[in-house]
């Protein structure tokens, strides 16, 4: 299956194995993955220290705007105003990919055969049977993964401060759900959507051989 084709998958919230491991090792045999069962992604030194100078770039530009450095803008204006504002949310956006430069250890987004787990978003992974739906939202140039998961699961994650602040705006903005972007960490957007894919079609299907399993055992 290529990245492209996982852009929409849908299933079941409400799966669960009731034939524990054994039953989970029948359906490796015919398993949808292609990669390992555990993988953990760190994040890419390069392309944090690309963003904090691009921030610091924007932060300069916005300040010179800010205090009119240049005469060609007036006091009260609109270049003045945007130059306040670009002071705000890039100045913002620097200083949080400095303190992620400082405080990422370890894996940022970790894969495994039962669910997601990334740090940016919350302390703990995110099953794959609770996510109703994965897609891919274009934003700026960037692709990002969105999954919809269960409210009552989502409810129950501890989110970081940067994945509370951003759902609602995110969700104006057509992103319904935890995103979870390759930029940043040591994977393309295609790369992973592949994986995340073909772990949420395992999930699938051992929830609807278990169905089968089920029905087999009590029959009508």
């Amino acid at each position: 299956m290529s990245g492209h084709n996982a852009d929409r998958l849908t299933c079941d919230a409400r799966f669960q194995d009731s034939q524990g491991l054994a039953q989970r090792s029948v359906f490796r045999q015919n398993s949808f993955m292609t990669s390992p069962a555990k993988i953990e992604i760190s994040a890419s030194p390069l392309a944090m220290l690309t963003g904090v100078v691009m921030g610091l770039s924007l932060t300069a530009f916005s300040g010179a705007m800010a205090f009119r450095l240049s005469n060609d803008i007036k006091a009260g204006s609109l270049p003045e105003f945007m130059g306040y504002v670009g002071l705000v949310v890039f100045g913002f956006g620097t200083g949080y990919c400095l303190w992620r430069m400082v405080t990422t250890k370890g894996p940022v987004v970790t894969l495994t055969d039962t669910g997601i787990r990334d740090t940016r978003i919350a302390a703990e992974e995110i099953p794959w049977a609770c996510v109703h739906t994965m897609s891919t939202w274009k934003v700026q140039h960037q692709n990002i993964l969105v999954f919809a998961i269960d409210p009552a699961v989502e409810a129950n994650l501890t989110l970081t401060r940067m994945a509370r602040w951003s759902r609602e705006s995110n969700k104006r903005l057509g992103a319904d759900g935890l995103c979870v972007a390759a930029r940043g960490i040591k994977i393309d957007h295609f790369a992973l959507a592949q994986m995340c894919s073909e772990r949420i079609m395992q999930a699938r299907a051992e929830k609807l051989a278990s169905g089968k399993s089920a029905a087999t055992a009590n029959p009508v």
